[in-house]
């Protein structure tokens, strides 16, 4: 899919992080570094998400927040259902994934379960969408504790089928 093409009922997706809703931007962002942490077995990325999960949500609700997270990105990680792509840190550009995770996890806010199981659907095997859900309902219900409201985008599931790789795009 061409970045540019990312629209729903009409209304173009947001393909770049200044498009993004603060919280939608944590989200991205703390993913990013999370990976490339993964990826390059560096733990300053990771001690950068710590830090800002810690200033954001205080004391003890930062390390429940961050357990969420890492436990999402962990599912992710070993459910996924196809290569899941994403770009640098300091990238402005999105990928269709990164959206899709956000979206996640704004589903994860809402009151009905049902569209946050069929988004974690789209991004996992059947066997990860519990833990999905789980990770994903906690970490949703810190950031509304803490003011982080997530858009409600409706914006049409990406689904594919694949390896649990997690790719990242450079450029």
């Amino acid at each position: 899919m061409i970045q540019g093409e990312f629209k729903a009922q009409g209304a173009a997706w947001p393909t770049s992080m200044m498009e993004l809703d603060v919280s939608e931007r944590l989200i991205v962002w703390a993913f990013r570094l999370w990976v490339q942490g993964l990826r390059r077995n560096d733990g300053t990325q990771w001690a950068l998400v710590v830090k800002e999960f810690g200033r954001l949500f205080k004391g003890s609700d930062g390390t429940a927040a961050l357990a969420g997270f890492a436990r999402l990105i962990d599912g992710l990680r070993h459910s996924a259902r196809r290569t899941v792509r994403l770009h640098q840190a300091c990238c402005p550009c999105l990928t269709a994934d990164e959206v899709s995770l956000v979206c996640f996890v704004a589903a994860c806010q809402r009151p009905a379960a049902s569209l946050a199981r069929v988004r974690a659907e789209s991004l996992v095997r059947a066997e990860g969408v519990g833990d999905m859900l789980q990770a994903g309902s906690r970490l949703a219900g810190f950031m509304r504790r803490h003011g982080l409201l997530l858009p409600q985008r409706t914006q049409s599931d990406i689904a594919g089928q694949g390896t649990a790789e997690i790719s990242i795009t450079l450029h």
